[in-house]
């Protein structure tokens, strides 16, 4: 998994070993037809991840307690607007992508390796306080919109509590 903090990414199982070329497949390749289950699955995650990061910053440290709230807060976001642009993208208008892109741009920018680099970035007071955090909260509200998604707590967290 990738830490934008960090600029890690972790491969293997959950004992952190890296996988060798005789640990993988042609079943770990993503060269499969996404069904429309998967499908709906990626945009409800995507979904919840922006409605996530559109929340306030009392609501984003509501639903995840215990972790460092930038971080995955930002890793989420990676992710699923990684599958959605890589398996449906010709589903999306322009608009949509753009949306996902800048949100994703921003957080490039303030990770590890990025331009803006700053380890204080992801530090709770700054998702708390800094402007560049309220400016990603506002680019989701507006990724929302243009997919036409409500600007809610996700449900899937308020079920998490």
């Amino acid at each position: 998994m990738w830490s934008p903090r960090t600029g890690l990414v972790r491969f293997g199982d959950k004992s952190g070993t890296w996988p060798t070329s005789s640990d993988l497949s042609w079943n770990d390749a993503r060269l499969a037809v996404m069904s429309d289950s998967n499908r709906d699955g990626v945009f409800l995650r995507t979904k919840e991840a922006l409605q996530l990061l559109a929340c306030s910053p009392a609501v984003q440290f509501r639903l995840l307690p215990d972790v460092c709230v930038g971080d995955e807060l930002a890793v989420d976001f990676h992710h699923w607007q990684d599958v959605m642009i890589d398996n449906f993208s010709s589903e999306l208008t322009a608009e949509q992508i753009a949306s996902l892109a800048a949100i994703e741009e921003i957080f490039s920018r303030f990770s590890r390796g990025g331009s803006e680099y700053r380890e204080e970035f992801w530090m709770d007071e700054a998702v708390r306080k800094s402007p560049d955090w309220e400016s990603i909260r506002q680019m989701a509200r507006q990724a929302l919109s243009r997919f036409g998604w409500p600007e809610e707590e996700p449900p899937i967290a308020r079920t998490n509590r």
